[in-house]
Formats: C-alpha cells, structure tokens, sequence
C-alpha cells in the first residue's frame, strides 16, 4: 500500500509530504484566482465580508491537514504559501 486517506488528508506509506503539499499550495492559488475574479465581478466593498471570503474559500485549501505535513514544508515552501496571503 503506497498511501491511504484519511478524512480526506492522503497520506503516504514513506511519510513525504513533497505532493501533498504541492496539491495543497496549488489548489490554493486556483481558488485565490477565483476568489480574485468573484471580487471583480461581485463589485464586493465591505472589507470583512472580503476576509472572511479569503477564509472559507482561499485558507482552507492551503491549510488542509497543516498539523500532520506543515514540519515537514522547507522554507522556500512556505514563502509560497506566504505569498498567496500576501497577495490578498
């Protein structure tokens, strides 16, 4: 058996994350890509509804299952991960 999953999280027999996580930063970036385009169109102002959107849509996908494969992201990673919160 090479992986299994578990609540949704697939985790590998070898316990590298290296896919995983690349799944998790690019699914990410599609939804602040959607999240973006939703906001041009929505003509959204109100700057809570705009984080709390950001929250549900954009930060659960690049946070899925953090606690088990985070220790195990380099730092050039995360600056990654930084960059699309920081693009918001």
């Amino acid at each position: 058996m090479e992986s299994f999953k578990y609540f949704g999280l697939e985790v590998p027999s070898n316990h590298r994350w290296n896919e995983y996580y690349t799944c998790c930063l690019e699914a990410g970036k599609g939804a602040d890509y959607a999240f973006e385009n939703t906001l041009n169109h929505g003509e959204i102002e109100c700057w809570v509804f705009k984080k709390y959107l950001f929250d549900t849509l954009v930060t659960l996908r690049l946070s899925y299952g953090v606690e088990v494969w985070g220790s195990s992201i380099p730092k050039s990673t995360w600056k990654e991960f930084e960059n699309v919160q920081k693009h918001f």
